[in-house]
């Protein structure tokens, strides 16, 4: 790869990078999540990596709620496609 250059891939996908190779330089990373409108909240017993439940509960994210507060702000909504 090089500089300018984006991966993208599927999260459930086995992956790692190397980290920040030089000292003297910020390692810049830009990260997106795509939800549907069908995501639910789903607090696991093992909890998460990264544990946010703390977070989610305190703004009103119980489990088994649709994702859809200032925590996670909805940014672009596709228009229906006319029949």
């Amino acid at each position: 790869m090089e500089p300018g250059d984006v991966l993208v891939f599927n999260s459930r996908i086995i992956h790692g990078g190397s980290g920040n190779l030089a000292p003297d330089r910020d390692l810049k990373v830009f990260n997106t999540q795509w939800l549907g409108d069908d995501v639910r909240v789903l607090f696991r017993p093992e909890g998460m990596g990264p544990d946010n439940t703390a977070v989610m509960t305190e703004v009103g994210l119980p489990s088994g709620d649709r994702i859809g507060t200032d925590l996670y702000p909805e940014l672009w909504r596709r228009e229906p496609i006319p029949a």
